[in-house]
């Protein structure tokens, strides 16, 4: 039995690094994209660099699909993750920051920040769904003018962990 579960987790262990490893590669081809429509890279150079990283997508991801994920259960207990749940992220967004406000929508190479996070948010292929939690309008707006999902949530929460727990009830109606 131990010995069982020491597989479990060593398999578990090493799925998460080829997933950690996957998402790192996707990042890198973001940047890449970055750095090539700022012209910091010539488009010749972006090619070749974006033609190696699709190539380790390709080989972590095959991987990935034929190894299975392992998740603990409640029991602590390994299993497969069946395809019947959805894994979904939810981004929590608002202008109020008192440190930094409006920092959301903060211009970042002609971009504001939330769709930075959105986009790399969305490059994980452990994730059905991704979407934006936000008592903003103006995030929301953003969100969906590039294809994205956003939530409406309430402007009265504390903590960001709230605003994700009403999103997630929200969309678990949404989709019932």
């Amino acid at each position: 039995m131990v010995m069982k579960a020491q597989e479990a987790q060593s398999k578990n262990d090493f799925i998460s690094k080829l997933s950690i490893a996957l998402k790192e590669a996707r990042e890198t081809k973001y940047w890449i994209e970055l750095l090539k429509e700022t012209n910091y890279i010539t488009d010749k150079e972006a090619y070749s660099i974006r033609e190696d990283i699709i190539e380790l997508i390709k080989i972590l991801t095959a991987i990935i699909k034929t190894q299975g994920i392992i998740v603990p259960n409640k029991k602590n207990k390994f299993s497969i993750l069946n395809s019947q749940f959805s894994i979904i992220s939810i981004i929590p967004a608002r202008m109020g920051s008192s440190r930094f406000p409006n920092k959301p929508m903060a211009d970042i190479l002609g971009v504001p920040m939330i769709g930075h996070v959105y986009k790399r948010v969305k490059m994980s292929s452990l994730l059905d769904e991704v979407y934006v939690a936000t008592c903003d309008e103006v995030i929301y707006d953003y969100i969906v003018s590039i294809g994205g999902k956003a939530v409406m949530t309430s402007n009265c929460h504390e903590r960001c962990s709230d605003r994700c727990a009403e999103a997630m009830l929200k969309i678990e109606k949404r989709q019932t």
